[in-house]
């Protein structure tokens, strides 16, 4: 006794009139390809149970589109000025793929990064409005389960393209928005998958 307050009490103090909380169950944001089927099935369970102690929950997809192109040129960008200098000097033992981002990244112009801001700028006014109906919004971690932990990606070793299979917590890195990612299940291959929590940005409380 005495001790501090398990995460379960910080969550049931801060959210005592969980009737209160309005909760968004989105499978593809509106714009990725449907996950797997048991995570699909995960999702509606965590929407049975949310609405089972007391939420109001509602199937729903934020109004946007997928920022892979922004996302990747800011990564890159910001990447290609953290670590150039180390790059200029231990490049040669470093790993490749992220030699070639930063390699990619050095090449970004002002056009190219400032546009990728304004989209990022736009992504969080959209979802600054959707929190105002919906407190929190549960998706998918990322829409398949466990793959080789020796790639870069589950179908492609493109360091084009790795940042492909990220549709849900991309856009959430973009608005800097308070997310957890919790354990969701298992395939039938024994492969775990997780469950994104996301709040409103400074709503990291809740």
């Amino acid at each position: 006794g005495g001790g501090a307050p398990t995460i379960l009490e910080t969550a049931e103090r801060n959210c005592r009139d969980l009737s209160k909380v309005k909760v968004a169950i989105s499978t593809t944001m509106g714009y990725a390809a449907p996950p797997g089927e048991c995570i699909s099935n995960s999702l509606l369970q965590v929407a049975d149970n949310l609405s089972k102690r007391g939420m109001a929950v509602e199937l729903v997809d934020p109004p946007l589109s997928w920022p892979v192109d922004a996302y990747n040129t800011l990564g890159w960008a910001e990447q290609a000025f953290a670590l150039k200098s180390i790059v200029d000097v231990h490049g040669a033992i470093m790993d490749t793929d992220l030699v070639k981002i930063v390699e990619i990244g050095r090449r970004i112009n002002i056009d190219e990064y400032l546009a990728a801001s304004r989209k990022r700028a736009e992504l969080s006014y959209a979802m600054r409005s959707f929190h105002e109906k919906y407190d929190i919004l549960v998706t998918p971690s990322v829409p398949i389960t466990a793959f080789s932990a020796l790639s870069i990606a589950p179908d492609t070793d493109d360091v084009l393209r790795m940042n492909d299979w990220l549709p849900y917590s991309s856009i959430v890195n973009m608005t800097g928005q308070p997310a957890v990612s919790v354990p969701g299940g298992f395939d039938d291959r024994g492969m775990p998958f997780g469950i994104q929590f996301v709040a409103a940005a400074g709503n990291d409380s809740l």
